[in-house]
């Protein structure tokens, strides 16, 4: 079976690392664009003049990348916090809150 190119992205300290599930690349970056630009470009370097049937991947594959974002909701969890802890009305909170973060409701 062939398949498109999987990647999982993760915060590894200071950097962000990018690793593919289904071929031999890994990179990083201090950022999520410059890991993105760093692993299209790691890909293409890899896959460069190579069958692509025998990597197990389809002609003109796609890049499916999923990112864990546990450091960001652990971020803004910790707003929340701090944000209802200096709210003394529960009124004006959930105002905030429906404001802030409206695509959570």
């Amino acid at each position: 079976m062939k398949h498109n190119i999987q990647a999982y992205i993760y915060r590894g300290g200071k950097y962000y690392v990018a690793e593919c599930t289904n071929i031999n690349v890994v990179t990083q970056g201090r950022t999520l664009d410059e890991t993105l630009a760093n692993l299209q470009e790691a890909i293409s370097l890899h896959i460069e003049g190579e069958d692509l049937a025998e990597l197990g991947l389809i002609e003109n594959p796609k890049l499916i990348v999923i990112m864990d974002l546990g450091e960001v909701n652990k971020k803004r969890e910790s707003l929340r916090g701090i944000w209802k802890e200096s709210i003394i009305d529960e009124s004006l909170f959930d105002e905030a809150r429906k404001s802030l973060f409206s695509y959570e409701e």
